[in-house]
């Protein structure tokens, strides 16, 4: 009798040494699989920049109410410049024609028409109605926008045009084509 239960009890411990191999061998495979599958490895599109590289660039973002920006490149088919101020973004990239490059998908239930002749690069301000805005324009071969996730008034939204605009006139430098 002692015999049988020394033979039964190899043949169960066997059977589990089988069993967590089998198991150890399938995770394995399963974390190979999720290594090569794994899209942290795809490049960051968006990188650090300075205030000085986009003025080797040809930008000049204002300076606001002591507010210092954190300066950002986005990859793409072109870079887009993007200066970030905490309630408000301003963003330039070249393009054919004038495009909302905000990044902000918004429902914009205001779209307040106003004839600014005199207004470089034909401004167009849109608004959610529940303080989010933006404004964009086009000028000499690129785009750019200023974008308020909160507080946006066509006021403060042509304030913050008029500061931009005034120092990104074209001519030489990125707004040139």
């Amino acid at each position: 009798m002692k015999a049988f239960k020394k033979t039964v009890c190899a043949a169960l411990c066997l059977a589990m040494v089988f069993a967590l191999c089998a198991c150890g061998s399938q995770t394995n495979d399963k974390a190979k699989k999720t290594n090569e599958n794994d899209n942290s490895r795809i490049a960051n599109p968006v990188h650090e920049s300075s205030a000085e590289k986009f003025k080797a660039a040809g930008i000049v973002m204002p300076e606001i109410d002591g507010k210092t920006p954190v300066y950002t490149t986005i990859d793409g088919d072109e870079t887009l410049y993007q200066a970030d101020y905490g309630t408000f973004t301003i963003r330039a990239q070249k393009t054919d024609e004038q495009k909302d490059i905000s990044g902000m998908n918004y429902e914009w239930t205001e779209d307040p028409t106003m004839t600014l002749e005199l207004l470089q690069g034909n401004p167009l301000f849109k608004l959610d109605g529940k303080g989010a805005g933006i404004v964009y324009w086009y000028l000499n071969g690129s785009s750019w926008s200023v974008g308020m996730t909160e507080g946006a008034s066509v006021d403060t939204l042509k304030s913050l045009y008029f500061k931009t605009a005034e120092l990104n006139p074209g001519g030489d430098g990125f707004l040139s084509n």
